[in-house]
């Protein structure tokens, strides 16, 4: 019942983002024509406020941030290997965070927020049903779920409309979303190196 009541208000959130995506490509292309971008991410941060935030980031900001992490996991590492019970921290510190080449942490973007839209239509939908937060489980909430499907579904959209063919891409290209604390959701990458 809860899916049709609220399939119109849905619909009409998802329409506005695309269009906010859209309009975000259209005036990074203008004020930012030779950057070289490496990432393009929707986030939001709480679904109940209604608003999600369009962050790219540049080449060399990625490589700077992926580096930093880099060296920072690597001397969090040689830390966890000295002293006499150096082994009972072995598998965690040795394998969390991960090394990573590309940084796709939309809250280290070059571009952080560079366009923003406002969802009214979540806000709504979250304030009728009273599920602002996830349940205890972490499973989401009712507007949680459908905005995360929201986003992805843009996403997509974006990839098969071939809306980021006006924007110098790098290669490999990363499109995705960020949720709350949840970290990054790649969706797409787009432009593998050959």
């Amino acid at each position: 019942m809860k899916e049709r009541m609220y399939e119109d208000e849905l619909k009409q959130a998802e329409e506005k983002l695309h269009k906010a995506a859209i309009r975000a490509i259209k005036a990074f292309c203008k004020e930012e024509p030779i950057t070289e971008v490496r990432c393009f991410f929707l986030d939001s941060d709480d679904v109940a406020d209604g608003r999600v935030g369009i962050s790219i980031d540049s080449v060399s900001n990625n490589s700077d941030v992926s580096l930093d992490s880099f060296k920072s996991t690597k001397k969090s590492r040689r830390a966890t290997c000295k002293g006499k019970r150096a082994w009972e921290l072995a598998k965690h510190g040795l394998n969390c965070p991960p090394l990573e080449i590309y940084n796709t942490d939309s809250g280290d973007f070059d571009f952080g927020e560079f366009a923003e839209v406002d969802l009214s239509e979540w806000r709504k939908i979250a304030k009728k049903n009273g599920v602002e937060k996830s349940d205890e489980d972490g499973d989401d909430s009712y507007i949680e779920g459908n905005a995360r499907i929201s986003m992805w579904r843009t996403i997509e959209r974006l990839v098969k409309e071939r809306a980021f063919d006006s924007m110098k891409t790098s290669s490999p290209f990363f499109v995705g979303f960020s949720f709350h604390d949840d970290g990054p959701t790649t969706v797409d990458i787009l432009k593998w190196p050959k």
